[in-house]
């Protein structure tokens, strides 16, 4: 996340997901704005990924203290194309780094 540009990704970094089990599989997500988002507002990310199989994953970007995105949710689907789905959501709040 760049909180000043509000991006998720560009400016020479790049983010991932992963499935490590049962399906083994990495896609970059590609770069977007945030900018026009407010308050807590989801976005459907499939568009955004480098894969096909993302249908239904979907990213929360939630305001806290007042900053834009300081906490997010995701909820990953992964599709096999033969209508398995794998997945779930995982969350985090922004933090100080060590």
């Amino acid at each position: 996340m760049d909180f000043g540009a509000k991006t998720l990704g560009g400016g020479g970094s790049q983010s991932q997901i992963s499935l490590t089990s049962p399906a083994g599989v990495t896609h970059n997500v590609n770069s977007f704005s945030y900018a026009g988002f407010s308050g807590d507002a989801s976005v459907n990310l499939a568009p955004h990924m480098a894969g096909s199989n993302w249908t239904g994953t979907t990213l929360k970007l939630s305001t806290v203290g007042g900053v834009t995105a300081g906490a997010a949710s995701i909820d990953v689907r992964w599709d096999t194309g033969f209508g398995t789905k794998y997945g779930g959501p995982v969350s985090g709040t922004l933090g100080s780094a060590p």
